[in-house]
């Protein structure tokens, strides 16, 4: 089989998430082995049937995965599947592990634009800033939507004679005036999953919004739906940002 893999390797390098993986085998699949286009109850009922398989090979240690950092976690293993979002494969491994089931993975690398503020950590509770600027938020056009790196360095913001990524100049700290919303992208989100959650129930799907964020963040491409900052939200941003916690509430 040839699965197709779209990746950021200005943010992965030469490694891929498992998840991305496992998304491939499951879509090929549930597309009738690329005769047909996808069919969105199947993907959900499949999807978790190809998680666990690829985690069976990874804690066998047939297929070596590793860290985010690239760092290979030796087996055997007990991953479970809400582990696979942190488990990565390098490609050479990847590579060699489908060649011995006879497959092949055809790697895309997905064009990225990144814009790097600054950000706060903030206690919880209060919403108190404990330290200014202590992570770096990276914000892309492809792939995951952010990755959080703690900055020991400074920031843009903090560099004299620069345009200040917080919104305000750094020769006389005027702030300048928020950008005005220009759509209600996120609400038009919303929308979608709401929708897909009911369709899957009513299929006997039991969704979640893990097993959806990947669907609507193609769906947005489709329809071009975009962040105000004009990005398309990735799976990973979608969860976070958008539809996790306490940004949505799925229907019941």
């Amino acid at each position: 089989m040839e699965y197709q893999l779209h990746v950021t390797k200005a943010i992965f390098g030469d490694t891929i998430p498992l998840f991305t993986v496992a998304e491939a085998l499951a879509r090929h699949a549930a597309s009738g082995y690329g005769e047909f286009s996808i069919h969105g109850p199947t993907l959900s009922q499949i999807r978790p049937k190809h998680i666990a398989g690829l985690l069976a090979e990874a804690n066998s240690g047939n297929l070596p995965v590793c860290d985010a950092h690239g760092v290979r976690l030796q087996a055997p293993c007990k991953f479970g599947e809400n582990e696979i979002t942190s488990l990565f494969v390098r490609h050479q491994h990847l590579t060699d592990w489908a060649k011995a089931n006879g497959d092949v993975f055809l790697v895309h690398d997905i064009p990225v634009e990144v814009f790097i503020t600054d950000t706060d950590l903030k206690d919880w509770k209060t919403g108190k800033v404990i330290e200014a600027g202590y992570f770096r938020v990276m914000m892309s056009g492809g792939g995951p939507g952010f990755e959080l790196i703690e900055g020991d360095q400074p920031a843009p913001a903090q560099q004299a004679g620069t345009e200040h990524a917080t919104g305000e100049d750094a020769p006389t700290g005027k702030a300048k005036k928020p950008p005005k919303e220009t759509n209600n992208w996120k609400m038009k989100i919303q929308v979608e999953a709401t929708s897909r959650f009911k369709r899957l129930r009513k299929s006997g799907a039991s969704p979640t919004v893990h097993s959806i964020v990947g669907d609507v963040a193609i769906w947005c491409r489709e329809n071009d739906v975009k962040t105000d900052g004009g990005i398309y939200p990735s799976a990973r941003y979608l969860q976070t940002h958008v539809l996790g916690g306490k940004h949505w509430t799925p229907p019941r």
